[in-house]
C-alpha cells in the first residue's frame, strides 16, 4: 500500500493512509536517532555568535574607518594612482567586523561567486572579532 494514494503496479489508486500525531512522533524519533543535531555553523541566522560584537566605540571607530576606505576605493576607480577595488575589498572587511548586516550581505555575494575571496574574508573578520573581544 503506498503512503501517498499513489498507483499502485496493477494501475489502481491505493487509499491514502491517514497522517496522526502518533506517526510524526515516531518519524521524529527515527529522525533524531538517524541524524543528531549539529552545531550551527558560523554565519547562518539565529545562532550565538563566536565572539560578542566589539564596545560601542571601538564599533563606531571601525565603521568610520570602514566607511572611509569605501568612499577612497569609489574616488580610486576614477583617479589615478589608487587601488579602487582593492581598497573598497579593505573598506568591506572593517566594516564586517563591526556590522552583522554587511556581513550578511558580503556573505550572499561572495560565498558562491567567488569562495576564495570568502574564506579570506571570513578569516579576516573571526580573527580581528577574538582580538577586539579582549577590549570589551
Amino acid at each position: 500500500m503506498s503512503v501517498n494514494g499513489a498507483m499502485s503496479e496493477r494501475g489502481v489508486r491505493d487509499p491514502v493512509v491517514p497522517f496522526s500525531a502518533q506517526t510524526a512522533r515516531e518519524t521524529a524519533q527515527v529522525t533524531t536517532e538517524i541524524d543528531p543535531p549539529k552545531p550551527p555553523r558560523e554565519g547562518t541566522g539565529g545562532h550565538r555568535l563566536p565572539h560578542p560584537p566589539p564596545a560601542l566605540w571601538i564599533r563606531l571607530l571601525l565603521l568610520g574607518l570602514g566607511w572611509f576606505l569605501l568612499l577612497v576605493g569609489v574616488a580610486g576607480l576614477v583617479l589615478p594612482g589608487i587601488q579602487g577595488i582593492l581598497t573598497m575589498l579593505i573598506g568591506a572587511a572593517i566594516l564586517s567586523v563591526a556590522s552583522e548586516t554587511v556581513y550578511r550581505l558580503l556573505r550572499r555575494l561572495l560565498r558562491d561567486r567567488a569562495p576564495g575571496l570568502w574564506q579570506k574574508l571570513n578569516g579576516f573578520r573571526d580573527r580581528w572579532r577574538a582580538r577586539l573581544a579582549r577590549w570589551r
